[in-house]
């Protein structure tokens, strides 16, 4: 089972990777509070997209059913790796089972948001 919300940022929620709301000036932290993250929970997981294009990055990549290598190159960097946004996603929600599960969730998730972004 699968859900999907709009969760309003405020001065009390922080948002991961988006810093504290204390660290920024009046001007910024209005634009802030106008702020939402998509959520979607499914398969015991919560995804938080900032935006409704990152949505349909994960779509696309949930749709492959192999991936390519996770390891990005960086330059001339010697011994210096990355990871990309999805090589941090648990095995879990990548195997046969889970897989189309997710890829349902994060689909309906996206009609809705945007059901909801052209009202």
């Amino acid at each position: 089972m699968s859900r999907h919300w709009i969760e309003q940022l405020s001065r009390d929620k922080g948002a991961r990777g988006y810093g504290h709301p204390d660290n920024y000036k009046e001007m910024d932290r209005l634009i802030f509070e106008r702020c939402v993250l998509y959520k979607v929970y499914v398969c015991n997981f919560e995804f938080e997209f900032p935006v409704l294009e990152e949505i349909e990055e994960y779509i696309d990549y949930f749709s492959q059913k192999t991936h390519p290598s996770s390891r990005v190159d960086i330059g001339a960097a010697d011994h210096w790796e990355a990871q990309t946004r999805f090589s941090r996603l648990p095995l879990r929600l990548l195997n046969n089972h889970n897989r189309p599960l997710v890829l349902k969730a994060l689909q309906s998730a996206l009609d809705d948001f945007r059901k909801d972004k052209q009202k």
